[in-house]
């Protein structure tokens, strides 16, 4: 019983493997620029290696956790999720839709299941809060290629934002 347990479990992993489709991971990462508040700038940095936030948002700089979410947001990932993409080297590019297995005759509904599966299969966020504040991003596909270009395309999103932000703040 033992040995015929073990020739099965040996043939159902086996053929997981075999059927598993490989992924490729892209990583970057960031440190949100922070403006601090000079006369509270020590304290704060001491408090927050604690966990404890001493006000919120630090003269108009955002918390490393909002940019973690603002990948997330459609204003993001909207751009992203109706591009095309080079799945392999010398090939033509193929809507993220295809790319991702995403399908609907109904371009609104299309959109907000790509969006989906950007949010839950493909891309992934985790921030450093109480250390350094790093945020790292992950994205996760089958083709290292639109891993990739994913990757670039929402570093350049963040810094459309980061540059709105900014010209925002010296326009007050």
């Amino acid at each position: 019983p033992i040995a015929i347990a073990a020739g099965i479990g040996l043939v159902v992993g086996l053929g997981g493997a075999l059927l598993t489709r490989p992924t490729f991971t892209t990583v970057f990462s960031f440190m949100p620029q922070a403006n601090p508040d000079l006369a509270r700038g020590g304290l704060s940095s001491l408090a927050g290696q604690f966990g404890i936030n001493l006000g919120g948002v630090e003269s108009g700089s955002q918390s490393p956790q909002f940019y973690a979410d603002l990948v997330y947001t459609r204003e993001v990932l909207a751009p992203i999720a109706r591009d095309s993409f080079i799945v392999a080297e010398g090939g033509s590019p193929v809507p993220l839709t295809t790319v991702l297995r995403v399908r609907d005759k109904n371009p609104d509904l299309l959109l907000v299941k790509t969006l989906r599966a950007l949010r839950t299969r493909v891309i992934g966020t985790a921030v450093a809060a109480r250390t350094t504040g790093v945020v790292t991003v992950r994205v996760k596909t089958e083709s290292p290629l639109v891993s990739l270009a994913i990757s670039g395309r929402l570093v350049a999103r963040l810094n459309e934002f980061n540059l709105g932000s900014r010209r925002t703040q010296a326009g007050e």
